[in-house]
């Protein structure tokens, strides 16, 4: 996959190093040492991602618990899918990934269960944001109203998703009440909102 790459003025596309490697995040002393450790000959007081792709357990998730902040990471390596080669990002870092527009189901081979069981990093808005849709989620994903009942996501979040009129009138009075908690007019009255 390539990866657009932005600097300054210019665009490069392809596997260019130019200016990814030269930005550099400065690091506290606390944070050298949880990614090079205590040895002078290796530590650095700054990041960068030459530094990230070299070292095996320098990821994504271990720069954010140690105050890297995920905006600088971004701009060090806009190009998720090298973060993905690497192994450095997985399906459990997802929650992390907003400045990416990560579509889950594509970037990092999701399936539709790995939605219900890690429902917790699976925001609607950021799913939405990377244009995941209740369509493509019924359609293209196996979404199911069971599937639908596990995630517990409210009507506005479901919304969020292009769930619409249309798409209630193809559960039954059941299904929605175990859905969404509510009768199919509250529901209703929630979608028009």
């Amino acid at each position: 996959m390539l990866c657009q790459v932005q600097m300054g003025n210019k665009s490069t596309t392809g596997n260019t190093r130019e200016g990814i490697d030269s930005y550099a995040i400065s690091l506290t002393p606390t944070q050298t040492i949880a990614f090079f450790g205590c040895n002078l000959r290796t530590a650095k007081s700054t990041l960068t991602w030459g530094d990230v792709a070299a070292h095996p357990t320098l990821t994504l998730r271990k720069c954010v618990e140690n105050d890297v902040p995920v905006h600088r990471l971004h701009k060090m390596q806009p190009c998720l899918q090298r973060w993905v080669d690497l192994g450095k990002v997985t399906l459990q870092d997802y929650d992390l990934l907003s400045q990416w527009r990560c579509e889950p189901f594509t970037e990092l081979q999701a399936s539709i269960g790995d939605l219900v069981l890690l429902r917790s990093k699976f925001a609607p808005l950021q799913l939405a944001n990377a244009g995941v849709t209740y369509t493509n989620l019924r359609e293209k994903y196996g979404l199911t109203a069971d599937l639908m009942r596990l995630l517990r996501y409210s009507v506005e979040e479901w919304c969020r998703l292009g769930f619409e009129q249309e798409h209630l009138n193809t559960f039954t009075d059941e299904e929605i009440k175990r859905i969404f908690q509510q009768d199919r007019e509250a529901v209703r009255k929630a979608l028009k909102k």
